[in-house]
């Protein structure tokens, strides 16, 4: 016979899951927005580059250090939502069929029906917090002269034109690396919104990336 116990501890592991599955997807939901509205700037789109997912939860850990109180408040009132919507469905569920309709019954209704819809504007919430931690991340390297980005020095195959001798010069800094591309970009005239250069590694020679900080003759 299986103790009562053990059936405690298995619905108490499960209500642990969600949450952190709850909490999980809403950091998520931040950190992609937070990207999202960051690479805007660069005039990338996030499908057109390939980010592990891992680096979404980073993302989202940056937009918790610009808002936390608002980001702990929407991950509060998530487990308060599921707990609510919890003990609603267990009364639900024990209920015998001679109660009526009472405040309870219309509460019950509320919550089950309510509480998706509730959800949904937890997660616009933090979409709207990682836009706007992303936006001020922006503004933050532009006042800093993107000094967190490594210049870089690029020798495509074959002759160069004139874009691969710009390149070579090492102006121009670099964004990201994914497994097909190196996005780089040139920190001059309007930095509000960036023009992005898409180079294919597989056109790529060489290329030497200076340290941080590191000023390239003839550039600014």
């Amino acid at each position: 016979m299986a103790d009562k116990n053990d059936s405690f501890s298995w619905a108490g592991l499960l209500d642990i899951s969600a949450l952190i599955g709850l909490i999980a997807a809403l950091l998520y939901t931040a950190g992609w927005s937070y990207a999202y509205h960051y690479f805007a700037h660069f005039q990338i789109g996030l499908l057109g580059i390939t980010i592990q997912r891992e680096y979404f939860f980073m993302y989202g850990f940056q937009v918790f250090k610009a808002y936390p109180f608002w980001i702990l408040l929407c991950l509060g009132s998530c487990a308060g939502l599921y707990f609510f919507v919890r003990f609603l469905w267990q009364r639900v569920q024990n209920r015998t069929a001679d109660q009526g309709v009472t405040w309870f019954s219309r509460l019950r209704v509320l919550g089950l029906f309510g509480g998706p819809f509730f959800l949904l504007l937890l997660f616009i919430c933090c979409s709207w917090l990682g836009a706007g931690a992303g936006r001020a991340a922006f503004d933050r390297e532009k006042a800093g002269d993107f000094s967190h980005y490594p210049r870089i020095k690029i020798w495509k195959e074959g002759e160069p034109d004139a874009k691969a001798k710009e390149w070579a010069k090492g102006c121009y800094q670099l964004l990201l690396r994914d497994k097909d591309n190196l996005y780089i970009f040139l920190a001059a005239g309007n930095t509000d919104w960036m023009s992005t250069d898409i180079v294919p590694i597989k056109k790529v020679d060489t290329m030497r990336v200076m340290p941080f900080g590191r000023n390239v003759k003839g550039c600014r």
